[in-house]
């Protein structure tokens, strides 16, 4: 997130939260949109505070404050580039910690750029995060995948198919499929390259021989700079692949089940079939196994295969 030969800047002035925001911004080099809008709030809300004067009993208000707000998504998607829109429902437990973690971010960097001072004690130490339900982990079954590509087959959306596959096989974000150029696409090796994904780093992601197969229907080699999945009436934008999908869903009686459900299928399958956390954290691009700890109780196969190898023949 540090921009190269940057020098450290002086802690003798007070920063305001504005400036500090800013100055991350510029440093800022991931994909995360979600991230940015949260920033942003505390940057409208907070602009003209010193950061330094920030106490754990301003975050605390705005927290809660936040948790009886509305909801806000991107029109489109985050990916698309639409403004934020409220939504008829409440802000998550889950939801509020993330502005939360938001804000350690800002005040993370803060601290590597010196615009606090080092003994400055951060207010969230003081802030608790709020407690989050479990929730159910939703995944496909391999019935309900069968289905759901026969309905994506008959779609209006002729790349929706090939859309929902990649997101399986390959476990990856939907904004990381959206965000692909066919220049990323390697047919003849199987791959596509990711240069930033939502954590900040490179990624490539292995296609199968199916996906290569579909790819090459659509591929043209006067349009490598175009997204592969681009909207039809705004090129630079990807397609809105979301009521598309829906519409599948309620084809194949699938309920349940969103695009990221898909992302949550490729870890469960694997899981079932014995990949280890550690396979699964790295084929999902995560970059520690806490993350992927929820698939755990899947991964039965593989420890009992390690166990039996260390312990089987003791007597």
């Amino acid at each position: 997130m540090k921009p190269a030969n940057a020098a450290p800047l002086s802690t003798d002035k007070k920063f305001t939260f504005s400036e500090v925001a800013d100055a991350f911004f510029v440093a800022y080099n991931g994909r995360d949109a979600s991230l940015q809008a949260r920033i942003g709030y505390w940057s409208r809300e907070l602009g003209e505070l010193p950061l330094v004067d920030l106490d754990e009993d301003t975050v605390d208000l705005h927290l809660h404050r936040l948790l009886k707000g509305n909801a806000l998504s991107y029109r489109g998607g985050a990916s698309a580039g639409g403004p934020l829109q409220p939504l008829q429902r409440q802000r998550s437990p889950a939801t509020i910690n993330r502005y939360r973690a938001a804000l350690a971010s800002l005040i993370k960097f803060a601290r590597s750029e010196r615009l606090i001072p080092k003994r400055w004690e951060s207010p969230l130490k003081f802030c608790n995060k709020f407690a989050e339900p479990q929730g159910r982990l939703r995944y496909l079954s391999k019935s309900e995948f069968e289905s759901l590509c026969k309905a994506a087959r008959v779609s209006r959306y002729e790349k929706l198919w090939l859309y929902i596959n990649l997101a399986l096989t390959t476990g990856a974000r939907k904004g990381t499929i959206e965000s692909l150029r066919w220049h990323d696409i390697d047919l003849e090796n199987s791959r596509a390259t990711v240069d930033r994904t939502k954590n900040g780093t490179p990624f490539t992601l292995t296609l199968t021989n199916t996906i290569v197969q579909e790819m090459r229907r659509f591929y043209k080699p006067s349009c490598t700079s175009e997204l592969v999945f681009r909207s039809k009436h705004s090129p630079d934008k990807p397609y809105s692949v979301s009521n598309a999908y829906k519409s599948a869903l309620r084809l194949a009686k699938i309920e349940n089940a969103c695009i990221h459900t898909l992302r949550h299928s490729h870890a469960s399958w694997l899981g079932q079939k014995g990949a280890s956390l550690m396979q699964i954290a790295e084929s999902m691009n995560h970059k520690s196994l806490a993350m992927v700890k929820r698939y755990a109780h899947l991964c039965v196969e593989d420890r009992a295969r390690m166990i039996d190898n260390i312990f089987g023949d003791q007597s």
